[in-house]
């Protein structure tokens, strides 16, 4: 359920927010942005990254 919440918010963002969120996010999951991008396409963050990203990212 949390990664629809990601990839929902995801897709509302603007280009330069999607930057901004990309960055943010494989900072405080400590990932690179390639697997950023494969975890959000093929739904398959950690729980503790999803809570991580939501938390501190998307209800900020």
């Amino acid at each position: 359920m949390a990664e629809m919440v990601i990839k929902n918010y995801y897709d509302g963002l603007t280009t330069e927010e999607r930057t901004d969120f990309i960055y943010s996010a494989c900072k405080l999951c400590d990932m690179s942005i390639p697997t950023f991008y494969k975890k959000l396409r093929t739904d398959t963050f950690k729980k503790s990254e999803e809570t991580l990203i939501v938390e501190k990212l998307i209800c900020a």
